[in-house]
């Protein structure tokens, strides 16, 4: 039986963390690990968050919590989550689930493998109905939701950053 993401992310963090304490870059890191364990995670980086994108999870953790505070880090987003996941709303949100691993939180997601990066934010917002774009803008004071933020899961658009809210 194949075992969920979450527990698949938590296993691959045991293994990775050692790597990531070893070397001083993310990068290189990722690319011993790669090669070592014969994987393709992929390394992704925004203002105060690095993402390791494996097929089917994606683990985030701060590396500027200094501006965290003001373009939003994991404990924001994660924040965010508990709010939104008893919300009608959240199909719309990428799910976040915390776990501890060698002493640092890392944050869990699932993978939305087709980035919606060749929509503009209209196409986006016309998907959704008027309520979910009043509860997006106008209740969660969402920031930074550009199109590399929206990924698309069967169709539909999801967001797999929103720790920016103000």
């Amino acid at each position: 039986m194949k075992s969920n993401y979450i527990v698949r992310a938590i296993k691959f963090l045991n293994k990775i963390v050692p790597y990531l304490n070893k070397y001083a870059s993310v990068y290189t890191a990722v690319s011993a690990f790669n090669f070592e364990n014969r994987r393709a995670v992929k390394v992704g980086r925004g203002a105060v968050r690095y993402a390791l994108l494996t097929s089917d999870y994606v683990v985030k953790w701060d590396y500027d919590a200094n501006n965290a505070c003001t373009f939003g880090g994991c404990k924001e987003e994660y924040a965010m989550w508990k709010e939104i996941k008893n919300s009608e709303f959240r199909d719309l949100f990428a799910e976040v689930t915390p776990v501890e691993v060698c002493g640092k939180t890392y944050y869990i997601m699932p993978r939305i493998d087709k980035l919606a990066i060749n929509l503009s934010n209209d196409d986006i917002y016309e998907w959704l109905s008027d309520e979910a774009n009043d509860y997006i803008w106008d209740e969660l004071h969402l920031h930074d939701l550009h199109n590399e933020n929206w990924g698309l899961l069967n169709g539909s658009p999801v967001i797999i950053d929103y720790a920016c809210a103000g």
